[in-house]
């Protein structure tokens, strides 16, 4: 009697890895739990990783761009990025991702709701711009968006 033939194995599902570049904890904590919690009906699997130290724009093309190049697994999916940030502001930084990385969406979000801030963070790269939600049930826009943008 033969042996029968070994059962392939299937690797364990990757959930989609989102970069935060923003120097408010409180916000990235937001958005965790938010997303934990099933804001929109049920948990989601997405990573999450909070950068809050890319204040230049070496830090991003090294913490990024090594990523890329020897573990594409940990490359983000996508790129939350606040726009007010010490040193560097994300519209500085949303050009440097942009050049380096033009495969990685990024979604900008700020506590601006101006039109002409909007406008220009489109007009730069940014795939899509949100105000920033200022508690845990403004999170739903949000939340949708990022599903759009990384869940396949």
């Amino acid at each position: 009697m033969p042996d029968a033939a070994p059962s392939p194995i299937v690797p364990e599902p990757v959930p989609p890895l989102v970069l935060v570049i923003d120097d408010n904890d409180g916000d990235f904590v937001l958005l965790r739990e938010s997303l934990k919690d099933g804001c929109l009906g049920q948990p989601l699997p997405i990573a999450l990783e909070l950068m809050p130290d890319l204040s230049t724009g070496q830090a991003i093309i090294d913490r990024v761009g090594c990523a890329a190049a020897y573990q594409a697994r940990i490359r983000p999916d996508l790129i939350i990025l606040d726009v007010n940030l010490p040193i560097m502001n994300g519209k500085e930084i949303l050009v440097i991702l942009k050049r380096n990385f033009p495969g990685i969406p990024v979604l900008m979000l700020s506590s601006s709701q101006r039109e002409s801030e909007k406008a220009e963070a489109l007009a730069l790269g940014a795939d899509a711009y949100l105000a920033k939600p200022m508690n845990i049930e403004e999170y739903e826009p949000l939340l949708k968006t990022v599903v759009e943008m990384v869940v396949k």
